[in-house]
């Protein structure tokens, strides 16, 4: 992971900040990197930890809801990012 140049977190909405958190200390400098949250829920500041290691961040959510996985298969194809 820590030689990929863009990152998405596809985590649930509670674990994106934690996830951020420890991956932050896997690499010193993020620096030319991009990690991308999944959630329509949170700011992209859930991902400070990583900013602050020179992570460029964002988030990039579905237009649609997942309700589980098995809906997300199918409703995820041909949907709008």
């Amino acid at each position: 992971m820590t030689q990929a140049s863009v990152i998405l977190l596809t985590t649930s909405d509670g674990a994106v900040a934690s996830v951020a958190r420890d991956i932050a200390g896997l690499a010193e400098n993020w620096a030319g990197r991009v990690v991308l949250h999944t959630s329509g829920s949170l700011p992209s500041s859930a991902l400070r930890p990583l900013k602050s290691r020179g992570a460029s961040v964002g988030s990039m959510h579905p237009f649609q809801t997942v309700p589980s996985a098995r809906a997300g298969v199918r409703s995820l194809k041909g949907c709008y990012w």
